[in-house]
């Protein structure tokens, strides 16, 4: 397999930096691409009076807490993809390394059927339980009814990807993301505006780009895990396809419990945003999307620390991971503070390049300047939640997401909301996860300290 970085030896800054730069351009490419998606959706409340409220951009932010969910239970597989097929390489164990790639797509498979009708069904229900408008079921019926017919294509290469990660291959992950991102970005603006013959589609139209693009993506990332015999290509026995499903429940529930509390955590944030109007849920959106783009770095240096741990850990190389893990620390600190200062002094500008209504602006700058002093911890949490997987932890990466989201985040967002409206809200979920990532952290290296000394 090419590209494939060797982590049971070698400088361990160097084999950090391999893995994370395509990484980080990958994560970078599908943050762009959720970024382009709310930016060209957000251009058609252009067409609405400056003191009226947003109504594109507030739909198509109401989706976000749906399609985070279903990809939160997807990348919850795929962080157990990665973990086993991480050990199981760095043992030896090439063979049970293909099985798990192999039967780890069959069962996507048979999850994004079960999503597909379920959500097809379910539309309407739920987004007016969200709280939305007469006016916005129109507009998310025309997202959802799209994205939930190709939500396969988006799970497969997930899968796919993450295997390949499991070997130590992180740049042809990172260029399929890219592949897909670049499409998006592509497609667009000609199909929400329209083009030539093309006629303007609105938010249906940025459903249909989402598709096509990660259409590409599942056929790239299957030909090249077929191409490099990544995944066993035989029919797999029922009893042994079981015991494997076994083993990546047993890692992935606890990842899924986790990742989907993220989106269940935004769904009920972006609920309390709605209470205090479109405005605020449409500042919510443009602010956690610019977050992201800060965020990114955490998110991909926590996955590559998490497979370099855990190869290095079942080839009883504890000291190498130990420095890995301390390696990572210094990295993201110093970059987390860089952000945060780059980020609070470039909110009004951000605000203004994303949204033309005045309201939205002044909450986006007040997003932008009190959530970020919270990033350093944030990133912190990012890493300790990724490799509980590597030591085996797998329980307390998801209780770690269920105390932080459900016991403290969402409460303190409504209590501040209450009493001090959007401010309030913005204040309470500064604090409230600076304080659940200290308890995160702090957990795992007391867990990683127990591992050290057996």
């Amino acid at each position: 397999m090419k590209n494939k970085v060797d982590l049971l030896a070698g400088s361990i800054s160097e084999s950090l930096v391999k893995l994370l730069i395509p990484q980080l351009c990958g994560f970078f490419a599908v943050t762009a691409f959720n970024f382009a998606d709310s930016w060209f959706v957000s251009q058609l409340d252009k067409s609405l009076p400056e003191d009226a409220e947003s109504l594109f951009l507030s739909s198509i932010s109401m989706t976000f807490p749906v399609v985070f969910a279903i990809g939160s239970i997807a990348i919850g597989m795929g962080i157990a993809v990665t973990t086993l097929i991480s050990r199981a390489y760095g043992a030896g164990n090439h063979d049970l390394a293909r099985r798990i790639t192999r039967d780890s797509v069959i069962l996507v498979v048979l999850f994004a059927a079960v999503v597909t009708i379920i959500g097809l069904f379910t539309v309407d229900p739920l987004f007016r339980f969200m709280g939305a408008r007469v006016e916005q079921l129109p507009l998310l019926r025309d997202y959802m009814y799209i994205w939930y017919g190709g939500c396969i294509f988006m799970l497969i290469p997930m899968t796919c990807n993450n295997a390949m990660r499991g070997y130590g291959n992180t740049f042809w992950p990172g260029m399929i993301m890219i592949i897909g991102s670049v499409v998006n970005i592509i497609l667009d603006p000609v199909l929400i505006f329209g083009l030539g013959f093309i006629p303007a589609m609105g938010v249906k139209g940025a459903a249909i780009a989402t598709v096509i693009a990660r259409v590409l993506t599942a056929v790239v990332s299957l030909w090249l895990v077929l191409k490099w015999h990544l995944i066993a290509k035989t029919m797999p026995r029922l009893e042994e396809m079981l015991h494997e499903w076994k083993e990546l429940l047993f890692y992935a529930l606890p990842g899924i419990v986790g990742k989907i509390s993220l989106p269940i955590g935004i769904f009920g944030i972006t609920t309390i945003a709605a209470s205090l109007g479109k405005n605020a849920v449409a500042a919510l959106s443009a602010g956690s999307r610019v977050e992201q783009l800060i965020m990114v770095m955490a998110l991909g240096l926590s996955m590559v620390l998490m497979i370099f741990v855990s190869q290095n850990l079942a080839a009883g190389k504890k000291d190498r991971a130990r420095k890995a893990l301390n390696t990572g620390y210094k990295w993201i600190i110093t970059y987390s503070v860089f952000g945060l200062v780059v980020l609070v002094v470039c909110a009004r500008y951000i605000a203004v390049w994303f949204n033309n209504i005045n309201g939205v602006q002044d909450m986006t700058v007040l997003y932008m300047t009190i959530i970020p002093i919270c990033y350093p911890l944030t990133s912190l949490y990012m890493i300790a939640q990724q490799s509980f997987f590597a030591i085996r932890k797998p329980l307390l990466s998801g209780l770690m997401d269920l105390i932080k989201f459900f016991i403290v985040m969402v409460p303190s967002a409504w209590l501040g909301a209450h009493y001090y409206g959007f401010a309030g809200m913005i204040v309470a979920l500064a604090v409230s996860g600076t304080a659940s990532s200290i308890l995160a952290v702090s957990v795992f290296e007391y867990c990683f300290r127990r591992v050290e000394r057996q």
